[in-house]
């Protein structure tokens, strides 16, 4: 028995090791590690600057600039627009699902900044593996505009629906508890809570606009302009969607329409 046992550790343990969807590498190349060492600045932020005390500040990108989408959380672990890192200290962006960049600053020298950039990317939704590539930055402080785009020719006959005034958000999250329906817009076959089902798993973590004719589903706290831009719009009476040319941080990453 205790042989069989033996040999049955091992067999675990060398499928264990085989079906690892973790995969780390030092090459770069094709990277937003690669692009940060090419362009001297850090994806996802928009300005770096060094405090009076040593520390340094990170400011997120918010609606410009590469990796403008993803979403600041600081050594806390809370979503923040800008992060104050002392030695030692880390802050990440994140898309929430699949893409995590990670910022540890290290120290200041001569003028230069160094950070210790981990870059993770889950793609095991895509049949790949969780990828993590790990390198050391030099960088100088730097502040790029981030205006906010201002929208021409855009009627602003947008309705929220999903989730009402009624209703608060925090009762939408709780996973399981009953949420209220809302009314159907004149002429739609589909309801408010039809398009939450379609955004599954983030059904409580969205909010839902309507005009005279589609639904416009994007991320919390989203305007109406910024859902009519960068959300999934659904044709109310036909179901049919139409993914948004460009994207931010509100726009949602997939949509089921199962």
């Amino acid at each position: 028995m205790k042989i069989s046992a033996y040999m049955i550790v091992i067999i675990i343990t060398i499928t264990g090791c085989t079906s690892n969807p973790l995969w780390r590498s030092s090459n770069i190349k094709g990277t937003c590690i690669e692009d940060i060492i090419n362009t001297g600045e850090l994806w996802g932020v928009k300005e770096v600057s060094v405090n009076p005390d040593g520390s340094v500040t990170l400011v997120e990108s918010f609606y410009e600039g590469k990796g403008y989408g993803l979403t600041m959380v600081d050594i806390n672990n809370k979503l923040t627009e800008q992060s104050v890192l002392k030695p030692g200290q880390s802050c990440c962006l994140t898309d929430r699902y699949h893409a995590t960049i990670r910022y540890t600053f290290l120290r200041s020298e001569n003028s230069r900044l160094y950070f210790k950039v981990t870059e993770h990317f889950d793609a095991r939704a895509f049949g790949d593996k969780i990828k993590i590539v790990t390198r050391t930055v030099k960088i100088k402080e730097y502040k790029n505009k981030d205006n906010k785009p201002q929208y021409k020719n855009i009627p602003n006959n947008l309705i929220r629906v999903w989730p009402t005034k009624e209703q608060s958000f925090l009762s939408l999250k709780a996973a399981g508890k009953p949420v209220t329906e809302t009314k159907i817009p004149a002429g739609f076959i589909l309801s408010p809570l039809d398009i939450s089902k379609m955004c599954s798993p983030r059904k409580y973590s969205i909010c839902i606009y309507a005009d005279d004719a589609d639904y416009y589903a994007a991320k919390f706290k989203a305007s109406a302009d910024d859902a009519r831009r960068f959300g999934e719009c659904i044709n109310g009476r036909t179901g049919e969607i139409t993914h948004p040319k460009e994207k931010n941080r509100y726009s949602i990453l997939f949509i089921n329409s199962n």
